[in-house]
């Protein structure tokens, strides 16, 4: 139940099982998207998370926001624990996540994704809906 265990077990069975035919697993991924994800949130949301997909799959794995950004913002000394609203100490990094779902300026968000947007926000994961404008509609 710490981080570290969290990243060993990713770091063991991506490599161990990757290319493996699984429902549900894109090999696409690389791995550093995947221990960014799991290092960017404390263990109770990612189970969560995880919960909330496993449970219902059809439903849940439809919504989820359109970009996933991490940025390690500093070294820290040891492997921190704590969580604040956007930034976890984990595996001795400081590491920032943002989920972004990204609207034409003619769309709206679908019930799914308002839906995934509430639970995150409840979460208090950072998550943001960006509205582009047409080209002509900007400001110079």
């Amino acid at each position: 139940n710490n981080p570290i265990t969290v990243r060993l077990l990713l770091e063991t069975n991506y490599f161990k099982y990757k290319g493996i035919s699984c429902i549900g697993v894109d090999w696409n991924l690389n791995y550093t998207i995947c221990e960014a994800f799991i290092l960017g949130m404390d263990e109770k949301t990612l189970v969560t998370i995880m919960r909330w997909i496993l449970q219902d799959w059809r439903r849940m794995t439809s919504g989820l926001p359109d970009l996933f950004m991490w940025r390690i913002k500093k070294e820290v000394k040891g492997a921190g624990t704590g969580s604040e609203k956007k930034s976890v100490k984990r595996d001795g990094r400081d590491v920032e996540i943002l989920f972004l779902e990204v609207k034409s300026h003619n769309d709206n968000l679908s019930s799914k994704q308002i839906c995934w947007i509430k639970r995150m926000l409840k979460l208090n994961l950072a998550v943001q809906v960006v509205k582009i404008r047409k080209k002509d509609s900007i400001s110079k």
